[in-house]
């Protein structure tokens, strides 16, 4: 086969398993070679072994779509699989971090032992019921968060499980109620009835969730009220809306906002202005908030994971610590 032909071919594979929303999965070995020698010319991608997407969807804003892509043609290409944890959550249209889009998890109660890879991990975990999500088998949305939450940091499950309260999919007590029916004994379960206790469905986006994780992983105090709108201290109509408001003792209150490169570069979110429009409109705004005698504080979501950053940030705004912390 000439290599125009072939190419012409593996375009419209391409296309066809794009339309599906699915990766593509060769279905010969002369197109799987076709494809490994285009992984080597960088035109090509693999995110998981066998299955291959165009190198324009592996920049980083098209983790989570190419992920849940991998997720159902795995899905159909293994019906007997049942994915669970964050694999489970993305069928359910929840916000994932991508630090765990990857390895996918399945459950598989009859495999004679538990297998963890690079790009595939099987537990032996039995699910308490199976939905159809997506054309995927995945745990039940209580199950599925629950394993999340179990699997991860406060500050990486925290995300998921406030996306499944914002959506109005679970409440938080039906959470708090399945961790203390189903996790008993559960290594990992004195971290995931922390994030259940603590989610929200008011934090906005998944920086947000990671902050509020990170909060309370060091043990201070978090946010009281999320979303919270204030009113113009020059009385001329408007409302400003913050992301955190703290409430402390004696009645002082302290603003947190979180800041994302996005907001400051993303085409949506600059809504037609420039990004130097942008910084002077955050400026004046800090300066009306601080008017109503309410300190900000600005988070910088690059920098939250840097040694001692959210430590000093919330000592030196008198954000108090109220526990040992959870890890």
């Amino acid at each position: 086969m000439k290599h125009t032909t072939c190419g012409e071919e593996l375009e419209r594979l391409f296309k066809e398993s794009e339309e599906r929303r699915r990766c593509l999965h060769p279905n010969s070995r002369s197109v799987e070679k076709a494809l490994l020698r285009r992984v080597e010319a960088k035109e090509v991608y693999s995110p998981y072994p066998g299955l291959f997407e165009r190198s324009c969807w592996s920049a980083q804003e098209y983790r989570r779509l190419v992920a849940t892509r991998v997720v159902k043609t795995l899905a159909e290409l293994h019906p007997e699989w049942i994915f669970t944890s964050f694999s489970a959550a993305l069928m359910y249209g929840l916000w994932v971090p991508y630090s765990r889009l990857n390895p996918i998890r399945i459950c598989a109660p009859n495999a004679p032992y538990r297998r963890r890879s690079k790009h595939l991990w099987v537990s032996r975990l039995a699910p308490t019921d199976v939905h159809l999500e997506g054309g995927a088998n995945v745990t039940g949305l209580c199950q599925t968060l629950l394993e999340s939450a179990l699997d991860a940091p406060v500050h990486l499950a925290l995300p998921t499980i406030d996306s499944a309260l914002r959506y109005l999919l679970i409440s938080r007590e039906d959470l708090l109620e399945y961790a203390q029916r189903e996790g008993y004994r559960r290594r990992g379960i004195g971290r995931a009835r922390a994030a259940f206790a603590h989610a929200d469905g008011e934090s906005e986006n998944g920086g947000e969730s990671m902050v509020r994780g990170i909060i309370i992983e060091l043990g201070f105090m978090p946010p009281t009220m999320l979303q919270v709108e204030l009113p113009d201290p020059l009385g001329q109509g408007h409302a400003y809306r913050v992301d955190m408001l703290w409430e402390l003792d004696g009645g002082r209150c302290v603003i947190g906002e979180v800041d994302g490169a996005k907001k400051y570069k993303d085409a949506d979110c600059l809504k037609g202005k420039t990004t130097q429009d942008v910084l002077v409109e955050e400026r004046q705004r800090e300066s009306r908030l601080t008017a109503l005698g309410m300190p900000v504080i600005r988070i910088l979501v690059r920098q939250i994971f840097e040694p001692g950053y959210m430590e000093s940030l919330l000592e030196a705004f008198g954000i108090p610590r109220i526990g040992l912390g959870v890890r």
